[in-house]
């Protein structure tokens, strides 16, 4: 993911990240480091108590979102907080918010994903939450891939939504 990041811009960047599924907040706090305005987006009201508690030790501001994104309002509260410059999402699988992650880019933004595969090893998470192989690479049409691959365990993704045409 830091390589995806550095990517993304120089450290100092003024644009919006989402770190999606944030649980402790390591990728958000990542985020914040570099100068992104972040918010960190989780079911847990724990997870984000500690990765608020963390920034703030480290001097930085970290905005959060408690949300159940299979419960009203989910998705759409989500989308209303954007639109973000980056949106990070590792090891978490919902198959319906796919398809609504482009929403949460502005033009030019990107997409950094992370997530287990079916051949993973062991019994966690179960196998609905794995991606089948390939299915990563075909989630997001109206994207542009910038990078996707797969290791023993894992699918990743690094991709833009394209940027609003000049008028």
């Amino acid at each position: 993911m830091v390589d995806c990041l550095e990517r993304c811009g120089a450290e100092g960047v003024t644009g919006r990240a989402l770190d999606l599924a944030a649980g402790r907040g390591r990728h958000a706090l990542e985020l914040a480091r570099r100068g992104y305005e972040t918010t960190a987006c989780d079911v847990s009201p724990v997870g984000l108590e500690l990765a608020l508690a963390r920034a703030a030790s480290e001097g930085h501001e970290l905005r959060s979102l408690e949300l159940d994104l299979e419960s009203p309002p989910g998705v759409e509260a989500l989308v209303a907080s954007g639109p973000y410059d980056v949106v990070v999402v590792a090891n978490f699988l919902d198959r319906a918010l796919l398809a609504e992650l482009p929403r949460l880019l502005v033009p030019g933004g990107r997409l950094i994903y992370t997530t287990f595969h079916v051949d993973a090893p062991g019994d966690k998470p179960p196998r609905r939450f794995r991606l089948e192989r390939g299915e990563l690479g075909r989630a997001f049409p109206n994207l542009t891939t910038l990078e996707f691959g797969e290791d023993a365990s894992h699918a990743r993704l690094f991709a833009l939504r394209a940027a609003a045409p000049a008028s």
